[in-house]
């Protein structure tokens, strides 16, 4: 079974300098649900804005049910 959502060091380093995400990995299975839990500043947003493209990753691979979001946005976002 494909993983409907998987990151893979999924890092974002602001312009100045400030990196809120520092290589996450997370894959969740066709589905099944998950919460992003943490204090402000932890990340959960800007990992959300990155799964939806609002934001762009510094490093790492966002898949979406195997559709690479860079190399295959189309099929990514069916």
């Amino acid at each position: 079974m494909t993983d409907a959502l998987t990151l893979r060091d999924v890092s974002k380093t602001y312009r100045n300098g400030f990196q809120a995400l520092k290589g996450i990995n997370l894959s969740v299975p066709e589905g099944e649900f998950y919460a992003l839990l943490g204090p402000n500043g932890a990340g959960k947003s800007t990992t959300i804005s990155i799964i939806s493209s609002l934001t762009k990753k510094t490093s790492g691979t966002v898949e979406i049910f195997g559709h690479d979001l860079d190399t295959q946005p189309s099929q990514a976002k069916q």
